[in-house]
């Protein structure tokens, strides 16, 4: 008759799965390989197909994965991956605020009930009014019904809760519309709750966008003027109250501070210090409301209120990548990463001072030139991973989230600069091919998908960065020269009407420099 071993099966499957992990970090009989466009990953075909639906699907039929040995996951970065991994080898995971969204979708994604799961607890345990509008978005884009239910139930007690706590109209706001759009309903009694919100502590952008884009808002007569006088009554002290005239900022390398231009005189005024952080390379500035967003090469940010003489800089959240170039749209900063080939760009918003990738553009690209409408952003041209210069338009629509094809340039072009006025979209400058600068710039007629070539007779100038100020284009040279030129470009008579010299200012890049109207 036999007799069971005194032996702990459960020890005994723990300590499997660490020599596995071993294994793993050594590269020791590892059979498969995991890749995502930063990172590939040797694991074992029976340990993440025991722990994943996804893999084990893949790898028991007949696959090209299976087969070659090796599966591209694109819409997840490698840091989010090697959690997962990590996870399927150890049973554990530990998230930050800032990866939650990611890993839950890609948890998701690679059905790993366990992780996902034991995310979607965490988020629910730790509900709240500041963490309330981020939550809802995860939880019904990942399909948390239990987790939705619940921020359901208790809406009404977070925001009566949210008084006093810092920038909480500003949630308040957000989680309000996301409330009142879940049942039709709910607008009823939206005038009633708004009357409990400040929006003087909500950006000028965002009640902007409640008043063109929330229905339950617009169609409301008394939530309409409750939101339009708050922004009259803002716009009025601000006009009596700013000194800032409407110029060129300028962040000097050679003062180490902030200056800006006046276009009218060409005289430059010093503001505030820039952040010691910034004497590496700043890869791009920006505005959006009250503040100027400065993105430092390495993924660090910093933003100040640019039109008060006595503010300091501010850290905010670190971003994802590592270079990329910033625009500003519908109260949120988005960024495209400009020396790698990535289809990825990503999104901030100030209000929950959040990073987020957005869906995969269509192309794989770097060094495009970006710019926006009022209702969309737009990429011009760029540089294939084959070093081909690209003439595709991409267009991303943020109310859907998608990309679309939006015609073609008319001459092939790479770190070119793109600027909006009135409706039309400039495209200057740039590369063709390698040592080979573009001549002629591009007019983008967003409404048609059109573009027109445009001649400038005896006008070199590769790089830059442009803006467009009281009717006009300013073009400032950004390749790193003491005392950079500006030309300026008149678009009704398409010419080059003047040239300007900011005289012992330094500037590293292109996009150090930005425009700035009152």
């Amino acid at each position: 008759m036999e007799r069971a071993v005194a032996i702990s099966s459960k020890d005994y499957g723990l300590d499997v799965l660490v020599k596995f992990n071993r294994f793993r970090e050594e590269n020791k009989y590892c059979d498969f390989i995991i890749k995502t466009e930063e990172k590939s990953m040797p694991v074992h075909r029976c340990v993440i197909a025991a722990g994943s639906e996804y893999f084990d699907g893949m790898l028991s039929n007949d696959t090209k994965e299976r087969r070659e040995g090796i599966v591209e996951i694109q819409d997840a970065d490698s840091s989010t991956i090697c959690k997962c991994i990590e996870f399927m080898y150890t049973g554990k995971a530990s998230v930050s605020d800032e990866e939650r969204g990611n890993l839950l979708h890609v948890s998701h994604m690679l059905r790993l009930h366990r992780l996902y799961n034991g995310i979607a607890i965490l988020l629910e345990n730790e509900l709240n009014c500041e963490t309330f509008f981020t939550t809802r978005v995860i939880a019904e884009r990942y399909d948390c019904s239990r987790l939705v239910e619940k921020m359901e139930a208790k809406y009404l007690d977070f925001l009566l809760s949210a008084d006093g706590m810092m920038e909480s109209d500003r949630v308040k706001c957000k989680a309000l519309m996301v409330w009142v759009n879940y049942e039709s309903e709910r607008a009823a009694s939206l005038f009633s709750m708004m009357k409990h919100i400040e929006f003087t502590k909500v950006s000028l952008s965002y009640r902007r966008f409640l008043i063109d884009h929330e229905t339950a808002v617009s169609e409301s007569n008394k939530c309409l003027k409750l939101v339009m006088k708050s922004i009259l009554d803002e716009e009025k002290v601000e006009a009596s109250d700013t000194s800032l005239d409407s110029g060129i900022i300028v962040l000097d390398h050679n003062s180490m501070k902030m200056k800006i231009l006046d276009v009218k005189d060409g005289t430059c005024t010093e503001m505030q210090d820039m952040h010691e952080k910034m004497r590496s390379k700043i890869s791009s500035v920006v505005i959006l409301d009250e503040y100027l967003y400065a993105l430092v090469e390495g993924g660090s940010n910093y933003r100040i209120k640019y039109t008060e003489c006595n503010a300091r800089w501010e850290a905010v959240a670190q971003r994802n990548g590592h270079w990329g170039l910033a625009v500003a749209l519908n109260g949120c900063i988005y960024v495209t990463e400009c020396n790698y080939y990535s289809k990825r760009i990503e999104r901030y918003d100030p209000f929950e001072n959040q990073w987020i990738f957005i869906p995969n553009r269509i192309n794989a690209i770097a060094n495009t030139a970006v710019a926006v409408t009022e209702e969309y952003l737009f990429e011009f041209g760029g540089k294939y991973e084959s070093s081909t210069s690209a003439l595709d338009v991409q267009r991303f629509d943020p109310k859907s989230s998608t990309w679309a094809k939006a015609g073609k340039l008319k001459e092939q072009r790479y770190l070119a600069s793109a600027v909006t006025l009135d409706n039309v979209i400039y495209i200057f400058g740039g590369f063709s091919s390698a040592a080979i600068y573009t001549k002629n710039f591009e007019m983008f007629h967003p409404n048609s998908n059109t573009t027109e070539l445009v001649t400038l007779p005896n006008f070199v100038c590769v790089k830059f960065v442009s803006h467009a100020l009281d009717e006009m284009i300013y073009l400032v040279d950004g390749r790193g020269e003491m005392s950079p030129k500006i030309h300026v470009y008149n678009p009704k008579t398409r010419a080059l009407t003047n040239v300007m010299t900011m005289d012992g200012i330094s500037m590293r890049t292109c996009e150090s420099v930005l425009a700035v109207t009152n």
